[in-house]
């Protein structure tokens, strides 16, 4: 008898459906000591959570560049990028953001004794630019070709990742690194904490009209005393992370996602200081980058923050 009633309940086990969990969504990030990697933990976090309840993993990445062809071949699902490297996609298929995250800085460090204090100063240096595939490299190299740099000395200019430059700074192989972050950034902490540094002003004639030419650029400022030494303002450049969603996202689960991280924006914040100045309309950013998600769209306009599009339905109610 036990024989037949194993039998038979193996039987009806076959003849149930098997139940799959859905695959987590995979957000592109950054390095590991940059603020993206962490801020995409943190949205993992806060996504993951009811009543939402969508499971994602965070991705280290080479940075912005990447994350866009990562996206647009389905190798992730969301990601990080920089709003300058989103202009200037040019990805198929179409790829669309959901909402701006944190405003980031280009920044320019080097070392307190390297006698470097300005941006002209640097033209001469050991200047490391960022890996390929990151928004350091891609913002840093519009920076140099707008400064009228020669090509042969761009050639000359080092890449490497944002786990290596700190170190090599210090041990006096570079002169200075670029570095597109949010901040407060372990990555300059890292360098500020293995040598005394110096984070350099991006101003000039030639900033100016590179601005001009380039409005999704803003002036902005990285605060005073956030790193042993650095007890003044700093004048750069800066612009917004966004997170983009790639095509298997529909507007159904855009939406969701949208919904879940503006119904708790004031967990999210607490989540990571670079997080913590996060404000609901410059997170919106109608001007930032790639076009707006469909399904963030119409979070917005049922909210009321945005207005709906011209021969378009109403929101639902």
């Amino acid at each position: 008898m036990r024989p037949l009633l194993c039998l038979l309940c193996l039987l009806l086990l076959m003849t149930i459906p098997s139940v799959r969990a859905a695959p987590p969504l995979l957000i592109g990030s950054g390095s590991l000591t940059g603020v993206y990697y962490p801020a995409g933990g943190a949205l993992c976090r806060l996504l993951a959570r009811a009543p939402a309840k969508l499971p994602c993993q965070v991705v280290a990445t080479g940075g912005s560049a990447e994350n866009l062809m990562a996206l647009s071949r389905g190798a992730l699902s969301l990601a990080l990028v920089q709003a300058d490297v989103q202009i200037t996609s040019t990805q198929l298929p179409p790829l669309y953001r959901l909402f701006n995250l944190h405003q980031e800085s280009l920044t320019l460090v080097t070392r307190l004794d390297s006698g470097i204090s300005s941006l002209a100063e640097l033209a001469n240096k050991r200047l490391d630019i960022g890996n390929p595939g990151s928004g350091d490299h891609s913002t840093m190299l519009a920076l140099i070709q707008a400064l009228d740099w020669p090509q042969e000395r761009i050639d000359q200019l080092s890449q490497r990742p944002g786990s290596e430059r700190a170190q090599a700074l210090c041990d006096g192989e570079i002169d200075a690194f670029a570095y597109v972050v949010g901040h407060p950034s372990s990555a300059i902490s890292e360098a500020a904490s293995l040598c005394p540094i110096r984070l350099l002003p991006i101003t000039g004639e030639a900033v100016e009209r590179w601005l001009q030419a380039h409005p999704y650029y803003q002036r902005t400022q990285i605060p005073a005393a956030l790193y042993a030494g650095v007890d003044t303002a700093i004048a750069t450049i800066g612009m917004p992370a966004g997170l983009i969603a790639g095509p298997q996202i529909d507007e159904a689960l855009a939406y969701r996602i949208t919904q879940q991280v503006f119904h708790r924006l004031p967990q999210l914040k607490r989540l990571h200081p670079a997080l913590s100045q996060l404000d609901q309309q410059q997170m919106i950013g109608e001007a930032s980058g790639l076009p707006l998600h469909p399904g963030a769209r119409r979070f917005f306009v049922e909210q009321g923050w945005l207005p709906p599009l011209p021969d378009t339905p109403p929101p639902r109610s």
